[in-house]
């Protein structure tokens, strides 16, 4: 989402269009609107706020950068 400016360029409702995940975007509208024309990074950082202004600490975890094992080759 970060470095792929092809899914970065996503609103929230049209990554969930996307999907077809439609009935979501009902749920997101009734308990979270301000987010749902948000720039998918842009949502991300209002959800991270959101946390921080209620003490809830969040650490990203990011295992690899690309697709696949991380680290042995038995799949």
């Amino acid at each position: 989402m970060a470095t792929n400016e092809s899914l970065s360029s996503f609103t929230i409702r049209q990554s969930f269009e996307n999907l077809g995940l439609n009935e979501s975007i009902g749920v997101i509208l009734v308990n979270n609107p301000s987010i749902l024309n948000l720039i998918v990074i842009q949502a991300f950082k209002a959800v991270v706020d959101n946390h921080g202004d209620n003490n809830v600490m969040i650490i990203l975890d990011n295992h690899v950068s690309n697709l696949g094992w991380c680290c042995s080759k038995d799949g």
